[in-house]
């Protein structure tokens, strides 16, 4: 991998996402084999004279990410982090995503591929376009989600915030990864019905193309039908037990250079993609507990019967 991506890579999650300044703190965590990529980081930190505090987790951590009660202790003591891991879990993910104390940037499963993608975004376009959507979530009461493929679901989200993840990181989304750019609200409880198709379940390399087909009754799943590939998606709801099946939240991936099939964090970034997130509102923190997301492709999004989204295509640019 060629240096200079990292670097350019770690000016902008330092600079940019999270805004550092030179004498503010910064906490490192990392993980042995993805060492090279945060001796970068903490090599640019150090040129941008940000004091820099390292935690690498063991060798012996499970393969999939183990969140480390030192590790929670230590993030506690740090406005600004920096998480940089090959993988992430879902008990990692709920928690830094519920959290509001820390802003974190996430760097997950970095490769000079993904790392370039997250670059190449017209950074200041993108967080306004995430902004308009989050506004026009915000001041919504109902919604419709629908796709060629059979999506028809209907939704209602008045009085409930929309959020935008994008650089800098602000407001109430004090947690995101690179690549940046996403919307996305939480529904009232119990509000969904209605059909929806799944291309593919967030995360999932190299997708078996079999549809999920997921049926919504009182805002939870009632019938998931499918082959191997809703199979894999009841796993991820197995995650959370008998509370995974509610709908907690719907987004919108809106950067154009993010590609499906790297990873769960950038699959729900992917413009002209609905991501749907299963879980429940039982943890602490101002986010919802979310064990499975799935991918709507080439989405049309209706908001008090106004047409947002056609087919993939946004009507508010």
């Amino acid at each position: 991998m060629q240096m200079n991506t990292v670097e350019k890579a770690a000016r902008f999650a330092l600079l940019e996402m999270l805004e550092m300044k030179p004498g503010q703190a910064l906490l490192i965590a990392s993980e042995p084999r993805t060492a090279p990529i945060s001796q970068t980081f903490r090599k640019v930190a150090t040129k941008e004279r940000i004091d820099t505090i390292f935690m690498e987790w063991p060798d012996r951590a499970k393969s999939n990410g183990s969140l480390s009660e030192a590790f929670r202790k230590l993030l506690a003591n740090f406005d600004t982090a920096l998480v940089i891991r090959s993988t992430v879990d879902v008990e990692m993910m709920n928690y830094l995503r519920a959290q509001s104390h820390t802003r974190v940037a996430l760097i997950i499963g970095a490769d000079e591929d993904s790392l370039r993608r997250g670059l190449e975004a017209n950074h200041k376009r993108l967080a306004e376009r995430c902004r308009k959507l989050a506004d026009i979530l915000t001041i919504g009461r109902s919604l419709k989600l629908a796709s060629e493929n059979g999506t028809d679901l209907k939704i209602s989200i008045g009085q409930m915030k929309g959020n935008a993840e994008s650089a800098p990181l602000n407001g109430a989304c004090s947690c995101g990864s690179l690549p940046t750019g996403r919307a996305f609200i939480t529904p009232v409880v119990s509000s969904a019905e209605g059909v929806i198709v799944l291309q593919t379940v967030a995360g999932q390399r190299g997708g078996s193309g079999q549809a999920i087909e997921l049926k919504i009754r009182d805002g939870k799943i009632a019938q998931v039908k499918g082959g191997r590939a809703a199979q894999v998606f009841r796993q991820y709801l197995r995650l959370g037990g008998n509370t995974a099946r509610l709908l907690v939240e719907i987004g919108f991936g809106l950067n154009e250079k993010a590609r499906l099939g790297h990873s769960a964090l950038e699959d729900e970034k992917v413009l002209g993609t609905a991501h749907l997130g299963f879980g429940d509102l039982s943890g602490p923190g101002k986010s919802p507990a979310v064990f499975a997301r799935g991918i709507v492709q080439i989405p049309s999004l209706t908001i008090d019967g106004q047409k947002i989204i056609h087919q993939g295509q946004f009507s508010f640019e």
